[in-house]
C-alpha cells in the first residue's frame, strides 16, 4: 500500500507542476537531463501525451523536432506546418527507476492522453 500511496503523491507533484510553452525557432527548450516523467497539453489544456526517459530534455527535443512517434502519429500534428512550438506546454517531474514506470501507467491511466502508442491509429 505504501507504493501506492507514493505514486499517488508523485503525480499530485507532476500534475502541479509548472507548465512551460514548447519554445518558438531560434529558442532554447529548457528541461531537465535527468530521468522523469512529462505530460503535454495542446493550446486548449487537453491532455495529449504522457511520457517517460532516461533524459527528459532529450526526449523533449524529439518531440519538439518531429522525431518521435507522437509527433509523426497524432493526427493534429500531422498537417503540414503544424508543430509544438508556442502552442502546445509540457510539465515534468524527476523520477528514477521504479517508480518512473509506475507513475508514467498511472498518469496515462489519470489523465486518460489523446495520443498513446496503442489507440493512436483510432484516432
Amino acid at each position: 500500500m505504501k507504493e501506492q500511496k507514493d505514486i499517488a503523491k508523485l503525480f499530485g507533484k507532476l500534475t502541479n507542476q509548472e507548465e512551460r510553452v514548447f519554445p518558438l525557432k531560434g529558442s532554447q527548450l529548457q528541461a531537465s537531463k535527468n530521468a522523469g516523467v512529462y505530460v503535454i497539453e495542446d493550446d486548449e489544456k487537453r491532455v495529449v501525451h504522457v511520457g517517460t526517459s532516461k533524459c527528459l530534455e532529450k526526449r523533449l527535443q524529439n518531440h519538439l523536432h518531429g522525431k518521435s512517434s507522437f509527433v509523426r502519429n497524432y493526427k493534429p500534428l500531422m498537417k503540414k506546418g503544424v508543430n509544438l512550438r508556442g502552442k502546445y506546454t509540457f510539465k515534468y517531474i524527476e523520477v528514477e527507476k521504479r517508480m518512473r514506470g509506475l507513475l508514467e501507467c498511472y498518469a496515462i491511466g489519470s489523465l486518460c492522453p489523446k495520443h498513446h502508442a496503442i489507440s493512436h491509429k483510432d484516432e
